[in-house]
């Protein structure tokens, strides 16, 4: 079920097979598929012909806000608004793929493989993550990145690199003027230290 393809009942799998003979179809699947799971929100493209894969998406393919209201959020939030953005995108991600009620279920500093996830759920992580960014990710990402919070920060170098700032705006003039205490600060929020 995790996967979207559940078991039939025997009866109608009997009656599903009996109809696949009766018209001497050469290649038939017969399952009951919830296609929401299955296709996740980004349709593959062996789907992309079935009218059931494909029902609610909108014109770009996918369920949801998508990629352009994603890049307009985070153009009007500044660097940290841009950060929380990008995580809670990240654990909202993971809750539904790790079926939870909702995200706060999810801990944003434990590694995905320590929360519940494997291949599968990598892989439909990555598709989310893909489908709601319009980034290119490898499958591995789940892993290459291996907590909500290190995947989120590396979405934000792809997606939100630091914006150009003008005369005496640059992080490094913030920096050089920083006391020990708020490099020290700026530091440990970066890395995840408490």
């Amino acid at each position: 079920a995790r996967p979207g393809v559940h078991d039939l009942r025997p009866a109608t799998a009997l009656a599903a097979l009996r109809r696949a003979l009766d018209h001497d179809e050469t290649t038939v699947i017969v399952c009951d598929v919830d296609w929401a799971t299955l296709a996740g929100p980004a349709v593959p493209p062996l789907l992309s012909e079935l009218p059931e894969a494909t029902a609610g998406r909108d014109d770009a393919g996918h369920r949801g806000e998508g990629p352009d209201a994603l890049l307009r959020r985070l153009a009007e939030s500044d660097a940290a608004g841009r950060l929380r953005v990008l995580r809670q995108l990240v654990l909202d991600q993971t809750a539904e793929v790790l079926r939870h009620a909702d995200s706060r279920a999810v801990d944003p500093r434990r590694g995905f493989r320590e929360q519940g996830f494997d291949s599968l759920a990598a892989v439909q992580f990555r598709n989310r993550i893909c489908a709601a960014t319009g980034l290119t990710l490898p499958v591995t990402a789940a892993f290459d990145h291996p907590s909500p919070r290190a995947l989120a920060d590396h979405l934000l170098t792809a997606l939100a690199p630091e914006s150009e700032a003008g005369p005496g705006g640059g992080a490094d003039d913030d920096l050089e003027q920083a006391t020990d205490d708020e490099i020290v600060a700026l530091l440990a929020s970066e890395f995840g230290i408490t």
